[in-house]
């Protein structure tokens, strides 16, 4: 039987100086025989006195350390990725390197936790940062910088335009697709005629979809799903990626994934790159052009930006975060992997209640209904952008002639809470019940009415149920409609609606955004999982009307009213888009509740909670936070004035 047991590490770590902020640097030595071993010796230095170093970011590649490497003629046992990484490089002179597989002791959970603390400041620290994303034939890496060369020179055809690079390139795309229409060939100069054939020839030439497959292959590297790799490249002041012997600057990449972007929208390129790998270059970007402005995020914002990343320890995925965030290390103070992840969270969803003297973080979730603590090490505990934009203040809504980015359905009221075993006591009141709701946006294309059944549940038909104005349903669909007018009514806004309805959404070619809105909303109306929905008496169906057109298209008043029907198609779409179900109370009122509830789900107020709470009873008055919700008549406060408070008791 062959020997499975795993090579030994012979290395002795000795600890690092706490009290001059140490770090390990290996000092490779030199070898001409590219394939020899490795063997370096290990410096101590203090991480403020010294940048003559490079750090290194790369990929492990699982946890297999079978690759040996000679530290101070003692061995470590390392992934061959690193070792590959090393050895090149070695190659290219460099003789200075940080590597956190072996500058930091992996099997010390202590000293882990404390170096987690300095990662963003070593890498900030060094005097650059080199990605090593892997080998890679030659003519995939000639590829990528002829991509580069390829978008430049498409550039320079515009040297007199002031824009930035991509509102260019947005200008030439937009353009060259028309050349073909007669009308537009004969409304501009011939200046400009020349100068877009030349573009479009050159794109044809040197842009094409085969063109683009080596930026295809770059972005398929292991290394761009690592998470750690998020802190490492934001953090560099210089940074450059190293595939296979070449090397080229991150933000050439990041441009070059913008180009495609805008060719493949305008119909120049085809469908060659995941349009999730450029959703991990852009926001990579964005990271680094927030921290080289000295800006960091709220932890939850990282945490969306980051959902795609993985990590061989799932802690990492927040660990490694911490250096972009201004509330990261206030929520996770001392990160710890030898403490159990429950604890970590139940710790870290206390303090961020503390910390925003709320419990909005607890309520608003993207997750289908589980405990109250949040699941911080869970990728989807933050996935759903409507959840984080309403937490970090970057929602707005319309009400009453105001503007709000946030509701206070409990006034000012501060957190009231305290543990019982499991369970959170907070103060509130119970206000009402879902009777009926609708499906989601997300579900309009669903034929299914048996996955009504299964996601809605069924509704108890004798229930006696108050009834609800039309007008109210109107005023929902109209809650992010931008006029601050106590004139608006909100049959005006339903007129604009059907009108939009009516003039695109029938079209069979829909070229426009407004075109494809229209269509989205006319779906989500009729979708299998609406047919059966009513509010009081109404369906969805009948809202709009089935035929409006008050002016004939010759009329100026017909743009007017094309204009205005645009608006209101368009805000519609950004309601729908919040992804949560329109729906009535026992009780009569409207409002949009979480995806995630379903009748007989109770409505409630909490201290210390700025909106409407979902929650589903469970047993022995305890419930079970599904999510928030916005219902007509309660978001300011109304419910919670001289209204004795009871204790909720929430698993």
């Amino acid at each position: 039987m062959a020997n499975t047991t795993p090579p030994q590490t012979t290395y002795s770590y000795q600890p690092l100086s706490a009290a001059t902020n140490e770090i390990r640097i290996l000092c490779l030595s030199s070898n001409t025989d590219p394939q020899s071993e490795i063997k370096c010796r290990v410096e101590h230095v203090p991480l403020m006195a010294s940048s003559n170093y490079i750090a290194l970011s790369y990929c492990w590649g699982g946890s297999d350390k079978t690759a040996r490497v000679r530290v101070n003629n003692q061995a470590i046992y390392v992934t061959p990725r690193l070792v590959s990484a090393l050895k090149e490089l070695r190659q290219q002179g460099k003789k200075r390197i940080w590597a956190d597989a072996i500058c930091i002791n992996q099997d010390d959970e202590e000293e882990r936790s404390h170096q987690v603390l300095r990662m963003a400041a070593i890498y900030r620290s060094a005097k650059s940062v080199i990605a090593w994303l892997g080998h890679a034939e030659p003519s995939a890496v000639q590829g990528i910088l002829g991509l580069i060369d390829a978008v430049e020179k498409l550039l320079a055809y515009y040297q007199g335009f002031n824009d930035e690079r991509n509102h260019v390139l947005r200008h030439v795309a937009r353009h060259v697709t028309r050349l073909s229409d007669k009308k537009y060939a004969a409304r501009i100069s011939q200046a400009d005629y020349k100068r877009f054939s030349r573009a479009l020839k050159h794109i044809q030439e040197n842009l094409r979809d085969s063109d683009w497959q080596a930026l295809g292959l770059l972005l398929k590297c292991e290394y761009w799903s690592r998470v750690w790799i998020i802190q490492e490249l934001s953090m560099a002041n210089r940074l450059s990626i190293l595939w296979g012997r070449h090397d080229f600057t991150f933000l050439s990449l990041a441009n070059l994934v913008k180009a495609y972007q805008i060719m493949h929208k305008a119909n120049l390129v085809g469908e060659i790159i995941p349009s999730g790998a450029c959703r991990h270059v852009k926001n990579l970007h964005e990271f680094k052009i927030l921290q080289s402005g000295l800006k960091a995020v709220p932890l939850i914002r990282a945490l969306k930006m980051t959902s795609f990343a993985k990590s061989t320890d799932v802690r990492d995925k927040v660990y490694g975060l911490m250096g972009l965030t201004y509330d990261g290390s206030i929520i996770f103070p001392a990160p710890s992997y030898g403490m159990e992840a429950n604890r970590v969270n139940l710790d870290a969803t206390l303090r961020i209640i503390r910390l925003e003297n709320s419990l909005d973080h607890i309520v608003f979730r993207s997750k289908d209904p589980s405990s109250w603590v949040i699941d911080w090490f869970d990728s989807q505990s933050w996935l759903d952008s409507r959840v984080v934009s309403y937490l970090n203040g970057s929602t707005q809504f319309h009400l009453k002639s105001n503007a709000y980015t946030k509701w206070s359905a409990a006034e000012s009221s501060q957190p009231r809470l305290k543990i019982q075993g499991r369970h959170l006591v907070v103060k509130g009141l119970i206000l009402d019940t879902i009777h009926t709701c609708s499906g989601t946006f997300e579900e309009r294309q669903s034929k299914s009415k048996r996955l009504a059944t299964a996601r809605l549940g069924k509704r108890p038909d004798e229930e006696p149920v108050r009834k609800a104005s039309k007008n109210r349903v109107r005023k929902a669909l109209a809650i992010s409609f931008n006029i601050l007018n106590d004139e608006f009514k909100a049959e005006d806004f339903l007129i604009g609606l059907q009108f939009g309805l009516q003039e695109w959404a029938s079209k069979k070619v829909k070229t426009s955004k407004r075109e494809r809105r229209a269509a989205e909303i006319l779906e989500w109306f009729e979708c299998p999982l609406n047919s059966s929905f009513k509010i009081s008496n109404y369906s969805l169906h009948s809202l709009p009307c089935s035929k409006y057109k008050p002016w004939s298209d010759d009329n100026d008043l017909y743009w007017e009213a094309l204009d205005w029907a645009a608006t209101a198609v368009s805000a519609t779409a950004k309601v729908l888009r919040m992804g949560m179900r329109l729906g009535q109370t026992a009780n009569g009122k409207i409002g949009w509740f979480t995806k995630h509830s379903r009748p007989q789900d109770v409505i409630a107020v909490l201290s210390g909670c700025t909106v409407p709470v979902v929650l589903r009873p469970i047993q022995d008055g305890e419930y079970m936070i599904v999510g928030d919700s916005i219902i007509f008549g309660k978001m300011l406060g109304e419910a919670f004035e001289k209204t004795k408070l009871i204790d909720i008791k929430l698993c």
